[in-house]
């Protein structure tokens, strides 16, 4: 019996990825650079007793170290902190599913699930699936789960994939 393709991921755009990745630390430093265009660097000033005349750079150097009169509130380091934590997380994420693909034929579901992870699942070994957020699909079989995260078309293969298993079950 001849194997047929019933269905292929698509990517999502790239564009979009970015933005849902990088657009939290990239508003949190924003914040920061609004915050000592605006009112830092008087305040800082007022702190300092008048004697400061640094640099953007030297305001985000304070707020790494947590140097409150430099950095002119406590709320600086933190979001510095936000910035980097979310920027690491995102960069994280991104390398973690940005390669995945998945292809269902009539047969099996096989491809690349998160973290470059190759899989081939005949449709009888699949237990359940699950739709996670809005672009990823998770797999789950008796040894183990595959996720496959960053999917355009996520839930026509989900759709999909349910109905194959529902006609299994049935037959």
């Amino acid at each position: 019996m001849e194997e047929t393709i019933l269905l292929q991921s698509k990517p999502a755009s790239l564009g979009g990825t970015l933005v849902r990745r990088f657009l939290v630390p990239v508003l949190l430093l924003l914040v920061m650079v609004a915050y000592y265009f605006t009112t830092g660097r008087e305040v800082i000033q007022s702190h300092l007793g008048g004697n400061y005349n640094g640099s953007l750079t030297r305001f985000l150097t304070s707020a790494l170290i947590f140097d409150f009169d430099a950095a002119g509130t406590w709320l600086m380091p933190v979001l510095l902190y936000l910035a980097i934590l979310t920027l690491i997380v995102g960069i994280v994420l991104f390398l973690k599913y940005n390669g995945c693909r998945m292809t269902v034929t009539d047969q099996r579901i096989y491809g690349v699930a998160a973290g470059g992870k190759r899989v081939d699942f005949q449709l009888g070994t699949i237990q359940s699936i699950s739709a996670s957020g809005r672009r990823s699909v998770t797999l789950l079989t008796p040894s183990g789960s595959a996720v496959f995260g960053n999917l355009a078309n996520s839930d026509e293969l989900f759709q999909t994939v349910s109905r194959l298993l529902a006609e299994r079950q049935k037959a």
